[in-house]
């Protein structure tokens, strides 16, 4: 009698609540309710997610929880960190009287290594809704954590502190500067790349540590997130446009005057693509105000444009490219994706990436719930390897999330 083989069931397919690109797949959906923030580790196997203001950890191809009886897991925090060689974690909550309490925690022990305290210690990101940059930072040695802190929007507590990942050491530096630190990305010879919100002053300079002036500051280059990928620092946060940086030839020429017509030309190319956008999404609005929405930003173009021109037109030189976003939702997050760097603007995820002296602009994932600003529900992403995590609001502010978690074939996007 012949013996009839039953086939394994198949583990049913997971289910996206976005829209992928053919090189993006769904890998799983994390059971949260009051999710945050998610970070992922270097290689994208697990995420910490600050649900409900607390830890918990999940294997991302699982989504089954992880270290659920380490003190770790269940600690209380609003931002987190994960050091580049996966072995340190670092969290931070806000206590009372505006003191800051910093972890830093073995993995995958779930050891408390070192506490530090933060004193007037505040989160702030600009005030566009959703708009995030990391409050913690690690150096990509995993040696050095920076944090950046300010205190009810005062620029004169605008600070970062430095602690030493083995030691928990700290100490406190103000930028001599009355500019509140948007966000801070470690550069090579301990340079630091800071953005600055400021009337007045530079908005995005470089300095080393507990320097009296930068060691170059550029006028034209505004934002509220960077991010350091393939040897360039990419620079987002405005509505319009995104800065790529040349360090080493901004260092060795850092007063070579604006290319006006690059930035004409990077305009036409822009507005085009823009207005190419805005009609394919007022083709999709679901209602009459949404379709009169698009209608009114295409109109708009002209006189943005106009405003540039006359209040603050964006830099350009040999060593800053900068680019016309096609989206046109304010950029709000980024992170490295391979040689790439991957942007959140709420209601979508692109990819940018420099190729011979053009920045190629690849829309990875779209929300088709909502289509416009007031309606993003993407409230933050994480990058690890080549696996993206986006927390998602199911709700629009209910308080109820879902974090997705994404495979990213890099190959084929041109960005491994």
């Amino acid at each position: 009698m012949a013996i009839t083989k039953t086939a394994a069931p198949k583990k049913p397919a997971v289910k996206s609540p976005f829209a992928l690109h053919p090189a993006v797949s769904a890998r799983s959906n994390l059971p949260t309710v009051r999710a945050q923030d998610v970070v992922l580790s270097p290689d994208g196997a697990i995420a910490l997610v600050i649900d409900g203001l607390a830890v918990r950890l999940f294997d991302t191809r699982s989504a089954e929880a992880l270290m659920t009886t380490a003190p770790l897991s269940g600690a209380p925090a609003e931002h987190a960190a994960w050091s580049p060689k996966g072995d340190r974690l670092a969290t931070i909550v806000r206590r009372q009287n505006d003191e800051g309490e910093l972890t830093i925690w073995a993995f995958p022990s779930g050891e408390a290594l070192h506490r530090v305290e933060v004193p007037r210690f505040g989160t702030f990101s600009h005030g566009m809704p959703g708009v995030t940059a990391p409050v913690l930072v690690f150096d990509d040695a995993g040696a050095t954590l920076f944090v950046r802190s300010t205190v009810d929007l005062e620029p004169e507590a605008s600070a970062l502190w430095r602690v030493d990942v083995a030691t928990g050491a700290a100490s406190s530096w103000c930028v001599p500067v009355k500019a509140l630190i948007e966000s801070v990305v470690p550069g090579p010879r301990d340079v630091l790349f800071l953005c600055l919100a400021s009337t007045g002053d530079t908005p995005w300079s470089a300095w080393t540590w507990g320097a009296s002036a930068p060691l170059v500051a550029l006028d034209g280059v505004r934002g509220y997130d960077s991010v350091i990928a393939d040897e360039r620092i990419w620079v987002m946060g405005h509505e319009r446009w995104a800065y790529a940086i040349d360090w080493r030839t901004l260092r060795a020429n850092p007063t070579a005057p604006s290319d006006g017509s690059a930035i004409d030309a990077e305009r036409v190319r822009g507005v085009a693509l823009r207005a190419e956008r805005l009609e394919e999404l007022a083709g999709r609005a679901r209602g009459r105000w949404q379709v009169d929405h698009f209608h009114w930003r295409r109109a708009s173009e002209a006189s943005a444009a106009q405003d540039e021109d006359q209040f603050g037109r964006p830099r350009s030189s040999p060593g800053v490219r900068a680019y016309l976003h096609t989206e046109p939702f304010p950029a709000a997050q980024c992170a490295r994706l391979g040689r790439g760097v991957v942007v959140r603007d709420g209601v979508s995820l692109c990819a940018l990436d420099l190729y011979r002296d053009r920045v190629v602009e690849t829309r990875l994932v779209e929300d088709l719930k909502k289509c416009v600003p007031d309606g993003a529900r993407m409230r933050s992403v994480s990058v690890g390897g080549s696996v993206v995590a986006i927390v998602w609001d199911k709700s629009l502010g209910g308080g109820t999330a879902l974090v997705s978690v994404l495979d990213v074939d890099l190959t084929a996007l041109g960005l491994a």
